[in-house]
């Protein structure tokens, strides 16, 4: 018999349960070789890790190795191991408050991901004016701490020269605000 439809004499619904319980059966078979390495191997040796930051910066890395993120390959490794999960566990210390302030939250948590502490929040972050520039009518700040704010849209004029130094605060969903020493104000996102 070479396949199921060779099967003449037998009823259509016989002919689907038998044809059905035979490729499950090659599928079963499949699994038990598959079975013999684990791929959830490493998340299971994330599990093992007792302390909060660990167990989730484990898993962070894993989830970055996977999706080709950087890191080594989730697959590999020593079966999953605490010891050896855990040696792949960054201790690069966590982005200052002002490396973060303004970027977007999914950019954040994955800097932080790639260490075991996280950095606090800033409320407002004073910087001087390095460079100014425009782009399509917005301007663009760039500060002494080499972060790079550019103008939601057009405003007056805000007094602002190379060398003030600026306030920045954040305003409602997301949005931050610049404001000079002339205590005039714009909206702006961060680029860089």
């Amino acid at each position: 018999m070479s396949d199921c439809n060779s099967v003449m004499n037998w009823p259509a619904t016989l002919k689907a349960v038998v044809c059905s319980s035979v490729i499950i059966a090659i599928g079963l078979a499949s699994v038990g070789t598959a079975q013999a390495t684990d791929p959830y191997a490493p998340l299971r040796g994330c599990t093992r890790l007792s302390v909060d930051a660990e167990r989730l910066a484990c898993y962070d890395r894993l989830l970055t190795a996977s999706v080709g993120g950087g890191g080594g390959s989730a697959g590999s490794g020593s079966g999953g191991s605490a010891s050896a999960v855990a040696a792949t566990v960054s201790t690069a210390p966590a982005p200052t408050a002002e490396q973060t302030f303004g970027l977007p939250t999914a950019l954040v948590l994955q800097r932080e991901a790639a260490s075991v502490t996280h950095a606090p929040a800033l409320e407002r972050l004073e910087a001087r004016v390095t460079a100014i520039a425009t782009n399509g009518g917005r301007l663009i700040f760039t500060l002494d701490n080499g972060q790079e704010w550019r103008q939601f849209a057009t405003s007056g004029d805000l007094l602002i020269n190379v060398g003030d130094t600026v306030v920045l605060t954040p305003g409602a969903v997301g949005s931050y605000w610049l404001k000079g020493s002339s205590g005039r104000k714009t909206k702006v996102t961060r680029t860089r």
